[in-house]
């Protein structure tokens, strides 16, 4: 029985060797921790510890027993204000004279509160307990570590730098709970100290699984290779059950670029094949094997999956459709379908439509054909599968039907930045042909009050400027810089300078060379897009500045200019 830890309201906390003196002196035996439950008063919890602590301390025990619990009146009148929830003149009484069992009864009583506030208060005693050097429990840190964990994580952290500062030792309940709050605030450096710690046998319990999962979320997160195939080789040895979110955060520590391969492959070929098969594994073991450019084996992998599911067909369509296997895409989503009987949903069509948009023209009867599907059933009429359709068009070099289905959604639905930005995409490949159609969504745009959007600003900027109407950029540009919510990118930047240079622009130009030169994507391609702009305009001299002030060398036709 695990004594001094509680899981909830209600349970009776008392400290270990408290209930040890009680039992060792025969005066008192308190009853079992499993029927003291009173649900009905959240607060039972407290005031009947500070019941057991005053009928304990008037027992006739012997002088000098280690075990015997010896309340001063300070330590009386605290536990009596706590249990009277006056907690301001109960810690301004312990700031008078703190101790170990008064600063138990405050922490309890706070941590049944259960607020921010508490927090804090719990903190400060802590804190006044190692000012006044007074020697902390694992049950005292236990509750704060409770309370921490579940309210401010990051305070558990804090506690934690002053355990170590301290030198003290945690126990299991102590490192089990402070493993939520690392886990929460990813905290890589006590992640790798417990690990270290319990595989070189520093202390003497195994880990819950659970903790074990705590810390190879963080190891997954910093890609942390080494530490996380140490923790699972511990767990294998010691027959720690390894569940599923460990082994993904196994997966996820290998990294993602090409020189993660052979990491990934070592930890498929360590993976039993009966955890292999569960369908979260499959997916994030695939999607890892893809991003380190190692595609054919994530195909291995779906293909040794002995119940494939909608889940996982979606996960490798999708891989196929961006990294150069279009043909297996579509074979996946036919075999989807009449071999195993399973309805596509909306996820499967986005992908595979992805696929036609990555393939390019030669696949348009396919996008043609999933076109027609999709406008047969008014459940896939969604703005993310209108709008990868409309994509798909424009990639395609049609615009055209990309527009078609636009009008055809309008009539159906609300617009919205999804469907208004492929739309104006469309108007930008069509150019002047498409220009009050462009008008008509800029509109729309302001209706929505979308005007800010980072994507369909920077669209709508890009229509106005293949069609020629650089007044209406610049005009744009000048409102957008008036509203806070407004970032200025290399593309915009881009897009300025060129409308700058066609137009003739020089004052325009200058000011967003001014505008630009502070901004951190101010490179030397956009110095070169500068130079051209001030060649453009006539301004030589701005060129000549400009091009000695780049210390790369410029493109050849602007190097023949100057």
């Amino acid at each position: 029985m695990m004594i001094g830890r509680g899981c909830g309201h209600g349970v009776l906390f008392v400290s270990r060797s408290f209930v040890n003196g009680l039992v060792k002196k025969n005066k008192f035996h308190p009853p079992p921790l499993s029927r003291i439950h009173c649900p009905q008063s959240p607060s039972f919890s407290s005031i009947k510890t500070f019941e057991l602590i005053k009928r304990h301390n008037h027992t006739d025990a012997r002088d000098g027993d280690p075990n015997e619990v010896k309340l001063t009146a300070y330590d009386e009148n605290i536990i009596k204000l706590c249990r009277e929830n006056n907690l301001q003149d109960a810690f301004g009484f312990f700031k008078i004279s703190p101790s170990l069992n008064s600063a138990m009864a405050l922490v309890l009583t706070y941590r049944e509160k259960g607020n921010y506030y508490s927090v804090e208060k719990v903190m400060e005693v802590i804190i006044c307990l190692v000012e006044e050097k007074i020697e902390m429990d694992n049950d005292l840190l236990f509750q704060a570590f409770y309370l921490f964990d579940e309210l401010k994580p990051k305070k558990a952290i804090d506690l934690l730098d002053l355990t170590v500062k301290m030198g003290i030792q945690l126990d299991e309940a102590c490192i089990s709970k402070a493993s939520s709050s690392i886990k929460e605030r990813v905290h890589h450096g006590y992640a790798k100290m417990f690990v270290e710690q319990i595989v070189s046998g520093q202390h003497d319990f195994l880990p819950h699984p659970n903790v074990c999962s705590n810390f190879m979320y963080v190891f997954g997160f910093y890609e942390n290779f080494e530490l996380a195939l140490l923790l699972l080789a511990y767990m294998m040895l010691k027959e720690i059950k390894v569940d599923h979110g460990c082994l993904i955060n196994l997966i996820k520590s290998c990294g993602t670029g090409p020189s993660s391969f052979e990491k990934v492959k070592k930890v498929h070929l360590l993976l039993p094949s009966e955890l292999i098969q569960n369908q979260s594994v499959i997916s994030i073991l695939m999607q890892t094997y893809a991003k380190c450019g190692g595609i054919d084996h994530a195909i291995k992998v779906f293909e040794d999956c002995v119940k494939p599911t909608l889940f996982t067909y979606n996960r490798i369509i999708d891989l196929c459709a961006t990294n150069d296997r279009v043909e297996n895409a579509f074979e996946y989503f036919e075999r989807l379908q009449q071999k195993y009987d399973i309805q596509p949903d909306l996820a499967t069509y986005i992908s595979v439509i992805s696929a036609v948009t990555n393939g390019g023209s030669r696949y348009l009867s396919i996008g043609e054909k999933l076109y027609k599907e999709i406008t047969a059933d008014m459940k896939l009429d969604t703005a993310m599968v209108v709008g990868a359709l409309m994509n798909m068009f424009n990639k395609c070099d049609h615009p055209e039907k990309a527009l078609k289905i636009f009008d055809n959604y309008e009539k159906r639905n609300d617009l919205n930045d999804i469907i208004l930005n492929f739309g104006l995409s469309a108007c930008v490949l069509r150019g002047p042909d498409s220009f009050e159609k462009g008008k008509e969504m800029h509109q729309k745009v302001i209706d929505l009050d979308l005007l800010t959007h980072p994507l369909l600003s920077t669209t709508l900027m890009a229509m106005y400027y293949k069609c020629g109407d650089h007044n209406e950029l610049f005009r744009i540009y000048e409102e957008l810089r008036t509203n806070h919510n407004f970032s200025l990118n290399s593309e915009k930047a881009k897009l300025l300078i060129q409308a700058c240079a066609s137009s003739k622009s020089l004052q325009m130009g200058k000011k967003i060379h001014q505008q630009i030169k502070p901004k951190t994507f101010y490179n030397k391609e956009i110095e070169n897009e500068l130079i051209s702009m001030y060649i453009e305009c006539g301004d030589m001299v701005s060129a000549k500045i400009l091009k000695q002030q780049s210390q790369k060398p410029l493109p050849q036709n602007i190097r023949g200019t100057l």
